[in-house]
């Protein structure tokens, strides 16, 4: 999308593109609308407070607006129904914590469009998207529903021309539907997006920021080298970071400047025969990547928070947490809610001030439970305990993290009808249970996921053994003890791995464990394949559309 940040807060507002706007989010500024940009307007400055100062010289009735926040104690607001007047107040307050989800919502109105004309669509951030129109571009080229002589891109790397065979002619058809998706957008959510299209996914995502704003362009089989050549290294899917890095001290600029190189000029800067190879075919256009949903195992959310002034004790740290923790909570609800799937683990990620390294606290958490209320209290609970038991390290805290993540497929409509099932079961047996060497004892540390917050029951003091830990129960506490045998069950089911459930071998380890050695944290592994389904993709720069095609392509770089 095309500044979506600025174009969000400005539909908002009811501001018009004539009004120069540029977003804050704390000390940072994170869009400028392309009229504040006339006036020289960058996203980067040393602080927040030098850069307001130089964006008001530069552009004086320039809009600062900040994004929405969460304040401690305070009760969620719905973005659509928030007083804006806050948001016009520039501020750099610790006890704040950026919320989103305004975008994300406007974000999922833009995906609703996408996912109409196409049945492959891949979400990359919240302004960016792939879509693979293979699908549908085979269907309006076998019904003959397309015009073959009406590019709607402008061309990179070369002139225009009429299509000659059936690929182009179906990248030439992708053009036409895309152009159809992005004045769709246009006309219906007031937003404009800029789109690349192409043969793979990593020349469509090149060909999305050439010809920005409102535009779209095309990088046909002909012109990839020379559509390549002029862009800068770091300009290219996967190409940032170390990459370019490595490069630019090497004095490499461009792509073009690659393409000069063979493959064992590449791996005497690369030191690495595999990495050379694949900077040799991508710097040339090769790539296979296939546009489809993100492995969800691999997903993880996180809420950040960093300090103008650092925190120094846990009362403060905590507060803090609450409003991350509702953020997070939230966030985790909806992609519950859309993909049925829940996160298994929680991290802390913060600052070892004892050894000066950045380090990350871990623990495995259920959250299977339905409401939002209790999946916060959840999250609070687990997370006081990660912090406590960094308490003598964390502080001076300028910055911490929380985060979720190995996610898992979850049906909850399954789920309760099998807890139900499950607790009926085991509280009908649990009467005619005798002791056994499985006897779990109440008094044992027991960490359950899921809180259990059983009702009292008023009735007669009388005690009562219970049969499976013998301890003695009055009337009134009878049902609510039972339910903590059953959630102690429950946990053991559903979590088995769990150190305390396993049984000690006769070595005295933990039967079961295995010790898992990573070792490709540090090691590229690349293979170079043909490409043998085809395709096509068109690349919005907010929304990459990918369009399969050309095997031939990928068997002559291959073979090269």
């Amino acid at each position: 999308m095309d500044a979506f940040y600025a174009k969000a807060e400005a539909l908002r507002f009811g501001f018009d593109d004539r009004v120069p706007i540029v977003v804050i989010h704390g000390r940072s500024c994170i869009s400028v609308s392309y009229e504040a940009r006339k006036y020289g307007i960058t996203r980067y400055g040393p602080t927040i407070l030098t850069q307001v100062n130089e964006i008001k010289r530069k552009c004086p009735h320039v809009v600062l607006i900040h994004v929405d926040t969460i304040k401690p104690g305070e009760p969620y607001v719905d973005p659509y129904k928030r007083d804006l007047k806050d948001k016009l107040v520039i501020r750099t307050r610790d006890d704040e914590k950026v919320n989103l989800d305004y975008f994300r919502m406007e974000a999922e109105k833009i995906m609703s469009t996408f996912k109409k004309y196409c049945s492959c669509v891949e979400k990359a951030s919240i302004d960016e998207s792939f879509l693979d129109l293979t699908q549908e571009v085979n269907q309006i080229y076998d019904k003959g529903e397309y015009n073959n002589q009406d590019w709607k891109a402008k061309f990179a790397g070369g002139e225009a021309f009429l299509p000659e065979s059936k690929q182009e002619i179906l990248l030439m058809i992708g053009s036409q539907l895309t152009d159809k998706i992005r004045r769709e957008i246009e006309e219906t959510l007031k937003y404009t997006c800029s789109a690349g299209i192409s043969y793979n996914k990593m020349l469509a995502k090149a060909a999305s920021s050439i010809n920005k704003p409102n535009d779209q362009t095309v990088i046909p089989e002909r012109y990839t080298q020379e559509a390549l050549k002029p862009l800068e290294i770091s300009q290219l899917r996967n190409f940032g970071g170390k990459i370019a890095e490595v490069f630019n001290q090497t004095h490499y600029k461009t792509l073009g400047d690659l393409q000069k190189l063979r493959i064992e000029d590449l791996q005497g800067i690369l030191l690495d025969n595999n990495s050379a190879k694949w900077v040799y075919f991508r710097c040339r256009g090769f790539d296979d990547e296939a546009v489809g949903e993100k492995d969800f195992s691999n997903k993880s959310l996180m809420s950040r928070k960093s300090f103008v002034n650092h925190v120094t004790n846990m009362h403060d740290l905590k507060a803090i947490f609450e409003v991350m923790l509702l953020d997070l909570a939230t966030r985790i609800s909806r992609v519950c809610k859309e993909s049925e799937i829940i996160p298994r683990t929680l991290q802390v990620h913060y600052w070892d001030t004892r050894t000066n390294e950045r380090r990350t606290k871990s623990k495995p958490i259920n959250l299977k439970v339905q409401d939002e209320d209790t999946l916060l209290q959840l999250l609070k609970l687990k997370t006081h305990e990660l912090l406590d038991q960094i308490s003598n390290i964390v502080f001076p805290c300028g910055s911490i993290e929380v985060s979720v993540r190995n996610f898992e497929k979850n049906d909850l409509k399954n789920y309760t009808f099998d807890l139900l099932s499950f607790a009926q079961k085991k509280l009908k047996a649990s009467s005619m249970e005798k002791d056994d060497d499985e006897t779990i004892q109440e008094n044992k540390n027991f960490e359950d996921d899921v809180p259990v917050n059983p009702e009292p029951i008023l009735g007669r003091e009388e005690k009562m053994k219970c049969e499976r830990c013998e301890a003695l129960i009055s009337r009134s506490d009878l049902v609510g003890h039972n339910d903590f045998h059953t959630a102690q069950d429950l946990d053991r089911e559903l979590n088995p791995n769990k150190r305390k459930y396993k049984k000690v071998n006769e070595n005295g380890g933990i039967a079961g464990e295995k010790i898992n050695f990573d070792l490709t944290k540090e090691i590229t592994k690349t293979v170079v394949k043909t490409h043998n389904s085809s395709s096509k993709i068109t690349s919005f720069k907010g929304t990459t559309v990918q369009m399969k095609s050309l095997e031939s392509f990928f068997q002559k770089k291959s073979n090269s």
